[in-house]
């Protein structure tokens, strides 16, 4: 909830189960329809807003109890907060969702349970990866095989040489101008330019200003931090993508640096 630490559900309220959960990716298509003319044009997709339905099942002992764990749950869920999603189904996913008004009623008459259900806005539509890549373990083992992810680790996005493959494992293209992704790259670097190019889509990123290796260089989306001080205007004012699969990428301009690149995967279901 919010920045709080992760928690189970059940530590909170044991009297509530969760059941599973439901979504979907929700696509857009854009078109231009020009009078006269059969058909449409199609100008573009988009991944918009989805709906996440999360399901539970609350056990009670008698009436009051019912409405003291019901007040809890209404505590927990509508507090006007972001809420990190994660089950254990796929527990290398998260998603960021926002709750909706629901109910909760008896099942029937003189029952001691409850079934009901929550829906959740999904903003951008998207789950990501738990973890970003810096901080991975054997992705491997983390995803299931139809994901068809390579075996990676943290050590794969980290690079003091002039080139390296950079896996994006998900479903999704990583672009931090048109998406707003959430993409850095933490740079050191000793001389007076660091230039990064992705020969998988041509995006590229220069730097021109004196550093040693002792000064940090964070680009973070669009952009570029020195020290923790904006330095967009010393660069060449491109971004960065990563294309889903591999991405070839090539670094030059200092032959004493380290590179790592740091983003959560995203995928669409």
């Amino acid at each position: 909830m919010g920045h709080d630490p992760e928690f189970e559900l059940q530590d909170k309220i044991p009297e509530v189960h969760f059941l599973g959960l439901d979504m979907s990716p929700v696509l857009t298509n854009a078109y231009t329809d020009n009078s006269g003319v059969d058909g449409s044009i199609f100008n573009y997709t988009v991944f918009n807003k989805s709906s996440i339905t999360a399901n539970f099942i609350m056990h009670f002992s008698d009436w009051r109890n019912f409405q003291g764990i019901k007040n809890r749950v209404y505590q927990l869920f509508d507090n006007r907060q972001a809420i990190r999603l994660r089950t254990d189904t796929q527990p290398n996913m998260v998603m960021y969702v926002h709750s909706n008004s629901f109910d909760i009623k008896v099942t029937e008459d003189g029952a001691l349970d409850s079934l009901f259900s929550i829906v959740f806005d999904n903003p951008t539509g998207y789950k990501y990866s738990n973890l970003r890549t810096d901080n991975m373990d054997d992705l491997f083992d983390d995803y299931p095989l139809g994901y068809n992810i390579p075996i990676q680790d943290a050590d794969d996005y980290f690079t003091s040489n002039s080139s390296i493959n950079v896996l994006n494992g998900g479903d999704v293209k990583i672009d931090p101008y048109y998406q707003h992704h959430d993409f850095k790259v933490k740079i050191h670097y000793y001389g007076s330019q660091l230039s990064i190019f992705n020969h998988t889509n041509g995006s590229s990123w220069t730097l021109s200003k004196t550093l040693d290796k002792s000064d940090t260089v964070l680009i973070d989306g669009i952009n570029t931090y020195v020290n923790n001080e904006l330095a967009t205007d010393s660069t060449d004012y491109n971004t960065l993508s990563l294309d889903v699969g591999q991405n070839n990428i090539a670094i030059g301009g200092s032959s004493d640096f380290d590179v790592t690149f740091s983003f959560p995967y995203v995928f669409l279901g």
